[in-house]
């Protein structure tokens, strides 16, 4: 539902597209992996923040309706794979894009 949208920081002025959800799992709330695209800017002057802040009310950029608050922020990896054909151990593979969060 989320991915590929660009969420806005209402504070920092952040800008990050999302990558990837994880669902809620046990205690754990719902998990944004997030590209971001620019830093924060307060009425169109840069101000220096780079990340979401801790507590920060986050919002679909073209959805003002949907917000969410930042937990907590960190960085991390994730790895893609292209939709193909590859040559894999004398065998020809064919696969779809394909990600996983390292």
């Amino acid at each position: 539902m989320f991915e590929g949208k660009t969420l806005v920081g209402q504070t920092s002025g952040v800008k990050a597209v999302v990558k990837k959800t994880v669902s809620v799992e046990g205690t754990d709330p719902v998990t944004f992996f997030l590209s971001y695209v620019s830093g924060g800017t307060n009425a169109g002057v840069p101000n220096g923040k780079l990340v979401f802040d801790n507590g920060e009310i986050i919002r679909v950029e073209t959805q003002t309706s949907i917000a969410a608050t930042v937990i907590g922020t960190s960085t991390g990896s994730m790895a893609y794979v292209n939709a193909g054909v590859y040559y894999v151990n004398g065998t020809f593979a064919s696969t779809s894009m394909q990600s996983v969060v390292l």
